[in-house]
Order: structure tokens, then sequence, then C-alpha cells
């Protein structure tokens, strides 16, 4: 899941920008960003619900603000995603036009309960985005992908280079960091057990839990929340190693934090934006979602927080320093395992409740 927090600030963003030499210039396709449906934008306003923090500077510097420049705008924001989203849904209230930023998977279960809607001009912005065909939905569209990886709080320290070295806790001593929830969690302990990847899903959930009891018992686990909290345990040595979300890493590196990484079976996940059910301005809301899918646009924004792009023709533009923490680098892909949305969209609830009920054990 990718949560946000840390705050880089909008001056380091700037910074950034300029280091990475991902700056000037115009962001995107003029064509498809100042009009919606053959009309011009000026002057509409468009409601997108994200989230707050780095995340939400990055959009404002990388998207947002040019989007407005470009086609005269409003975008008016809400960061409070998603936590309030039942509730408004439930209510029947306005929720915004779009919403962005959330796990692929998370959005398909909003899909399954109405809160976006499907239309076929999101597959058209699929389609001319290049976004994998695993990705097609006419109701949620993948804009970044990401991976799950290992990460060390010593860039100098020996490196696991598999799931089943991170569970070696003789030949790689010190606490251990992982996910609070179930979701990645039951993969990697799987993956450490050795199952192979070819034959992760349906997960054995009984084996997955059993081979993280017995990690458990070998070293101290700490189950982290969010993507904040997972930095801060390897920041601050809590945990020696830790399953880190890469675009989490590239954030500490932004801030002078240096860790040790491997993708090795990696888990890679794609971020998503749909439209919000009762959009009152759904050809502002296609349009800012065609920007964001700009190749210029993708290949800026995966720059500066490591959401590396979905769409192909943006990857060859991420600076040459940054490429190697991108998700999509080939040399990445290669030894990622793609994260099963469809299996997540059917188990969640159950297997969260599973979860639960094992972390409270002593």
């Amino acid at each position: 899941m990718f949560e946000r927090g840390n705050q880089i600030g909008p001056v380091l963003v700037a910074v950034l920008l300029v280091a990475l030499g991902i700056v000037g210039g115009g962001c995107g396709s003029s064509n498809s960003a100042s009009q919606g449906n053959g009309g011009s934008l000026a002057g509409q306003t468009i409601h997108v619900l994200t989230y707050s923090g780095s995340y939400l500077e990055a959009l404002d510097q990388d998207v947002i603000e040019p989007f407005e420049a470009q086609t005269g705008a409003k975008v008016v924001v809400d960061d409070s995603c998603c936590e309030k989203l039942q509730a408004v849904m439930a209510a029947d209230q306005y929720a915004g036009d779009v919403t962005v930023g959330n796990d692929y998977g998370p959005n398909l279960l909003y899909a399954d309960q109405g809160w976006v809607v499907p239309d076929k001009q999101l597959l058209q912005i699929e389609k001319e985005s290049n976004v994998p065909k695993r990705y097609w939905n006419p109701s949620v569209l993948a804009t970044q992908i990401y991976a799950w990886v290992i990460a060390s709080s010593d860039p100098e320290a020996p490196m696991p280079q598999s799931w089943s070295d991170f569970w070696d806790v003789q030949q790689f001593p010190g606490a251990r960091g992982l996910f609070g929830y179930p979701s990645g969690t039951l993969e990697v302990a799987l993956l450490a057990d050795g199952v192979p990847p070819a034959r992760l899903y349906p997960l054995d959930v009984d084996r997955a839990l059993r081979k993280l009891t017995e990690l458990r018992n070998n070293t101290k686990v700490l189950f982290f929340r969010s993507g904040a909290q997972q930095i801060n345990l390897l920041a601050t040595h809590e945990v020696e190693y830790s399953l880190a979300f890469i675009n989490r890493v590239v954030l500490a590196e932004n801030q002078g934090i240096e860790l040790g990484v491997s993708f090795n079976q990696g888990l890679s996940v794609a971020t998503s934006a749909s439209l919000l059910r009762g959009v009152k301005n759904k050809a502002g809301g296609l349009a800012f979602l065609r920007f964001i899918m700009s190749p210029p646009v993708q290949a800026r924004f995966g720059a500066l927080t490591g959401l590396a792009p979905v769409n192909t023709k943006a990857q060859p533009l991420i600076p040459p320093n940054r490429r190697s923490l991108m998700a999509t680098a080939p040399e990445n892909v290669a030894k990622e395992i793609p994260f099963n949305d469809e299996y997540w969209r059917k188990n969640l609830l159950p297997l969260n409740k599973r979860f639960i009920t094992w972390l409270a054990q002593p």
C-alpha cells in the first residue's frame, strides 16, 4: 500500500527537479490536456481526491501547476483520500471528479462497490498510453508502477538477495521490518519458504503464517503500517532489513538517507486513478488523467517520487541516475513478480481478519 507522509517540502522538490534535470519546458500534450471532448477547459474547475504529504507536493509541482497553466482550468484538491470515502459514498454525496494515487487493487474494490465508475475513454487512454494489458480496465487506470523490495539500513552491509536470505538471521543478523497487512507480507513469506513465483497464487495462507511465525521466533520483527514508518525504522536502525516500497527508498535518498536495496523477488504494484461516482466534470477529469499519462509528466513525476512511468514512452525520459531505481527498468522487471490484484480483490477482507488474529498472538 502506498501511504504518504514525511513531507519533502516544496523547496526541496524544486531543488531536486533542477538537480535531476527534469525542469523547464512544457509538460504533456497540449492537445490532450487543453480540451475535454473538444471543448476548452479554461475557467472550469476539476476536483481531485488524493493524498497529502510528499505525494501531493510532487503532484502539485509536476502535474497540477503545469496542467492549470496549460489549460486555464482550476484544480481543487481534497487530500483526505481515502478515509472518508465510504461515508461520503454511503450518504450519496459528491466526493470529487477523479481520485488519484491509490493502489490499483483498492481501486478495483472501489469499482466493485460502485464508488468509481467505468468510462470507455479510460480504456482509450490506457491504449494510447501503452499501459500493459493486464491493467486494462474501464474503471481503473494504472498510472505508475513501483516495487516492494528488500532494503537494508546500511548500504555497505551484506545484502539479502532473496526472501529466503531475508529469513536467514544467521547470515544476515538483525531485526526485521514487515508490512502490518497481509497483502505482500504473505507473498514474501511463501517466497522465503521456497514457493516458485509462478505458483505463488492462490496463496497457501497456512504455510505463509507458519513461515512468519518462524521468523518472529528467530528474531525481532516490527510490523509497520505506513511508508513513512518503514523508512523511520531503517533510518534509526531499529531494523537492519525490511520490506520497503521503492518510492519510499527514493524519497529517503532525496532527504540524504542512504539505504541498501535489492529488487530480487520484488513485488511490482501499480498505482491508479479513476472517475468518482457522481463526477460533475467528466471531460475535465478525463483531460487531467490524460495529462498525467503523457510521457514528459510521467517521467518527471517518476524521477522525483520513485513511482515509475506505466507509459513505456516515458521510460527513456527518466534521468540516467534514477533509472536503476525504477520498477520498470528492464533489469528490475526481470527480477520482479507481478502483484496479483485480482486475487486480493476477492480475498482481502477474510485474509485481513486472519492476519490480524495471527498478529495478535504472542
